[in-house]
């Protein structure tokens, strides 16, 4: 079989490894698949990218944020450098280092990069992400103790989900309740 086809393979493994709560085994293969696709595919290409969030994911998960960041952080520049800085997954990677970063208890690392994301955010595409980039700037200012800019955030995510959504979605009630943290 090809490198996608073993690459997929992998990622059955690790998953169900992940399943079982095995986040260390999950974590050990995803990061020799990584390193196969890498070899396989070279570091600057997308199914290389995938393995190496899905990896990062699992390192935070097993506990691991500095191993995390490295490795999001990471998968940003390839992103960047194979896709561009406006293009949807990486604006997405950006996010989820973001939320890695603020999960670290660096929340100005986290809100600067989730304003690199919001500069990014200029393809009519992205428009997708208008609302998790809300939700996850209302956690970093309440973080910070910006409860104004907080609560215009999570509005804002709120107004976005249930317009998208209609008012009774997981997702709208998750960014009422955020709204709620944020007022309390």
């Amino acid at each position: 079989p090809g490198a996608p086809t073993l690459l997929g393979l992998h990622f059955t493994e690790a998953r169900y490894f992940e399943a079982l709560g095995d986040y260390e085994s999950a974590a050990l293969d995803l990061e020799g698949t990584c390193e196969q696709a890498r070899l396989a595919l070279g570091t600057w290409h997308a199914l290389t990218a995938d393995c190496m969030q899905q990896y990062g994911v699992l390192l935070a998960r097993g506990g691991d944020l500095p191993g995390a960041l490295d490795v999001l952080g990471e998968v940003v520049a390839i992103r960047t450098g194979v896709l561009g800085e406006t293009a949807l997954p990486t604006l997405s990677t950006g996010i989820d280092l973001a939320m890695l970063q603020r999960q670290a208890g660096d929340f100005d690392g986290a809100l600067s990069s989730l304003e690199t994301v919001a500069a990014g955010m200029i393809d009519p595409d992205s428009d997708a992400l208008l609302a998790p980039l809300a939700e996850s700037r209302a956690r970093v200012f309440f973080d910070l103790g910006k409860i104004d800019e907080a609560m215009e955030s999570a509005r804002f995510a709120y107004e976005l989900r249930e317009a998208e959504l209609g008012a009774e979605h997981p997702l709208s009630i998750d960014a009422l309740n955020l709204i709620g943290g944020v007022r309390f």
